[in-house]
């Protein structure tokens, strides 16, 4: 079972990560990239919405995680 899931967003790719708890100890089950081509993504503001959805998409399919609402930890502002 998936426990969390974390996802990095540059300026040349997404990253999907999925962690799982193990007794103490956290596992990493499960992990998607997809790059982004220049211009997604500047100084961390996204530039290209659509483009960066179809990245994370693509990084959650490599991740093979399912779509699903997520909770977050931290809430929404």
């Amino acid at each position: 079972m998936t426990d969390q899931i974390g996802i990095e967003i540059s300026s040349t790719a997404v990253r999907i990560a999925a962690v799982a708890r193990r007794g103490s100890r956290a596992q990493l089950v499960a992990w998607g990239e997809a790059q982004l081509p220049p211009g997604a993504v500047v100084d961390g503001g996204v530039g290209e919405a659509d483009t960066v959805r179809e990245a994370l998409v693509e990084a959650a399919r490599a991740a093979k995680v399912a779509r699903k609402p997520l909770r977050s930890s931290t809430p929404l502002r």
